[in-house]
């Protein structure tokens, strides 16, 4: 397996700040742009794992200073790390839900990549109606009503990480993407599922999941069809 394949992921319970010397100028300004606590606790906590996934796992940024590295963000709203002036090869990804936080990371510059948490609760069926596909609506209506609740937050997890790797995130209508049917395992290993089609007709779309607790842990692969042949499988390895 080359290196450069592998996807780094990292996800822990949010924590507080109040020495904030490891940020950036950038960073720093931006903070004082959000008015609001929870936003601005949310931000921060991304940004130093963002940044501490990035020195345990880039040969490039070992042991670098977390003020050396910048996370900004594209007109998008998209990351991306910035080091000495210079945007670092890859894609990153982050998420935070109901007091967890998670990162990910590919050196590989033919991957673009979506992380997503999403807390396991039930789905109102006027939001299904609104976001899921006539099909993906039916998948969750023909689960026992113990596992809609998984299933209906599954597919909405994934989408958020396909449209999170494709750089829309919700400007687009969520019913563009679209999952197969699945079944549903509460293993902690990652499965894949299903992407059935999502906008972007030139490229590939891999979407793989996994439980922990009552977070679903969803992450999108984007890569152009025609290097599908060439690229080994992919490998997902979560740094602790």
């Amino acid at each position: 397996m080359e290196p450069d394949k592998i996807i780094y992921w990292i996800i822990q319970e949010q924590r507080s700040f109040s020495d904030l010397n490891w940020l950036t100028i950038s960073e720093e300004l931006y903070l004082q742009t959000l008015r609001f606590p929870k936003r601005r606790e949310e931000w921060l906590a991304g940004r130093w794992l963002a940044k501490n996934l990035l020195v345990m796992v880039s040969d490039t940024l070992s042991d670098t200073p977390l003020n050396e590295i910048s996370i900004e963000k594209k007109s998008d709203g998209s990351p991306f790390a910035v080091w000495k002036g210079n945007i670092l090869p890859g894609s990153i990804s982050i998420s935070h839900r109901s007091g967890f936080i998670a990162a990910a990371w590919t050196p590989c510059s033919e991957f673009r990549i979506g992380i997503d948490l999403e807390l396991v609760e039930p789905k109102a069926i006027s939001f299904i109606e609104d976001y899921f596909t006539r099909n993906e609506k039916e998948t969750v209506l023909n689960q026992e009503p113990e596992k809609q609740a998984c299933v209906s937050s599954l597919i909405w997890s994934a989408k958020e990480a396909v449209m999170k790797a494709m750089h829309t995130g919700l400007s687009i209508d969520t019913r563009q993407v679209e999952f197969g049917f699945f079944p549903v395992d509460h293993n902690i290993t990652w499965q894949s599922l299903c992407v059935i089609h999502f906008p972007e007709k030139s490229n590939n779309a891999d979407l793989y999941w996994q439980r922990q607790g009552e977070i679903i842990i969803s992450l999108a692969v984007l890569s152009q069809k025609e290097q599908l042949e060439r690229l080994p499988k992919i490998k997902i390895k979560q740094i602790t």
